[in-house]
């Protein structure tokens, strides 16, 4: 994945975190029913999505990263 891509990710998943943060914050200001609801429901699936994508971005960059580590020489033990 390249690098360009896993920061759109990225900006798109702390996107996704605070509109689900803001949607929760106005559901205590404004504590209606609807408010509640959507906040409970739709401001959580958000947050996952965003959370999800982020892990995503993680997982990734520690599988390339692994990749891209060189192995260790192997010493040769002397032969009797």
């Amino acid at each position: 994945m390249s690098s360009a891509r896993r920061r759109l990710i990225l900006r798109a998943a702390a996107v996704l975190t605070l509109v689900s943060g803001a949607l929760m914050v106005y559901s205590m200001l404004f504590p209606k029913p609807i408010t509640v609801v959507l906040a409970m429901s739709l401001g959580q699936g958000i947050g996952i999505l965003g959370v999800v994508g982020y892990l995503y971005v993680v997982i990734h960059d520690g599988i390339d990263r692994r990749l891209s580590i060189p192995p260790a020489p192997r010493k040769e033990t002397p032969k009797p």
